[in-house]
């Protein structure tokens, strides 16, 4: 669990969640978790907002696969919502700032917001702060997870997962898990389910 303020009297949890919104904690640069702590949710971009994830070759995102929750409850009905996103996935050119090239056997997709999806999260985020400029306190979530399907059998040993998140156009991306073991994990049972791309 990674947090990251809406502001600074606010209590509220960004949580980084893998393939089939893996439970735990990951492998987050200390670094990583300094840049969450002094990020705002309340005040990204949406349009801006890009997710990346590494995965081994066998391993595909489509577009949904990635999806964005944001919900915040300030103790009334009134003042309570939850919103879900499903990411689409974008062109990155090689050597992206921040993330650089493949490594042999594995692939990297980016995902963003549709121009829809970003117009409503950016409408919540301006509800969320007249609530904030109204005094309600609240405790709110930003929360990212993904699926994914398989091409073909999924290797034996590590699997290894890397994400990237980038909250503003100029900025590089930066290292939100590194090299985690999926089947480390989340073990063989949960790998064993991921579907064929294609299926159904």
């Amino acid at each position: 669990m990674i947090s990251a303020p809406f502001q600074r009297t606010a209590k509220t949890t960004l949580a980084i969640a893998a393939l089939l919104a893996l439970a735990g904690c990951l492998t987050t640069p200390p670094s990583t978790m300094l840049r969450l702590s002094r990020m705002s949710p309340l005040e990204a971009d949406p349009a801006a907002i890009r997710l990346a994830a590494r995965l081994p070759g066998p391993l595909r995102v489509r577009d949904g696969d990635i999806r964005l929750r944001i919900s915040f409850d300030g103790g009334t009905a009134a003042t309570r919502l939850v919103e879900e996103y499903g990411a689409v996935v974008v062109e990155a050119p090689a050597g992206t700032p921040g993330i650089g090239d493949d490594a042999e056997g594995s692939r990297t997709y980016v995902a963003a917001l549709t121009p829809d999806d970003a117009a409503s999260l950016a409408d919540v985020q301006r509800r969320i702060r007249s609530w904030r400029a109204a005094g309600i306190e609240g405790e709110g979530q930003l929360s990212v997870m993904a699926t994914a399907c398989a091409e073909g059998p999924v290797p034996d040993g590590p699997i290894r997962l890397t994400t990237w998140m980038r909250t503003a156009p100029d900025d590089s991306f930066f290292v939100l898990t590194r090299n985690a073991d999926l089947r480390r994990q989340i073990g063989d049972g949960t790998l064993a389910q991921i579907g064929r791309c294609g299926a159904g």
